[in-house]
């Protein structure tokens, strides 16, 4: 198996999952997962990345006349479409994060009570996970903990 064909067939299947992934989000309404603000650009961008890596695979370059074997085919899938996962993952929170820290807003107020895959429509993934560690933890945030130390300041003076 060449590096170059085991390369280009990783990056097909990256670019098609990502696309999948947005595709699927923008469906689901789950703006958490988007790396765009919009549904309907998700929606065409998403579409746009899964067709342009099937054309490409199939027309640019006959490099299937070598091929990848089953086994080393199955891993170079299964680590593409996790890379996938973890790039829409890290890339929309970061995405929200900056947009977040540029207008200047504040999470949404009904944050605390998302639970589960619906949480992901008002939250970004790594918001989802940080607040469920919370939880579990007991560990607030610090705007809840500058909440409860001005209580308790306030009731000692």
């Amino acid at each position: 198996m060449g590096s170059n064909t085991a390369l280009q067939y990783f990056l097909f299947v990256f670019v098609s999952a990502c696309g999948v992934l947005q595709v699927a989000a923008a469906r689901g309404r789950l703006r958490g997962l988007l790396l765009w603000d919009e549904y309907r650009w998700s929606y065409v961008l998403g579409l746009f990345a899964v067709s342009a890596s099937f054309w490409w695979f199939f027309n640019v370059e006959d490099w299937r006349v070598a091929g990848l074997e089953g086994g080393p085919q199955l891993v170079l899938f299964a680590a593409a479409a996790i890379c996938a996962i973890v790039f829409t993952i890290f890339f929309s929170s970061l995405i929200k994060a900056l947009l977040r820290s540029l207008a200047k807003d504040d999470p949404p107020a009904n944050i605390a009570r998302s639970r589960g895959l619906g949480a992901l429509e008002e939250m970004t993934y790594i918001q989802a996970w940080l607040l469920r560690i919370r939880r579990k933890t007991g560990i607030l945030s610090p705007k809840e903990t500058i909440k409860r130390l001005r209580r308790i300041l306030g009731e000692t003076r």
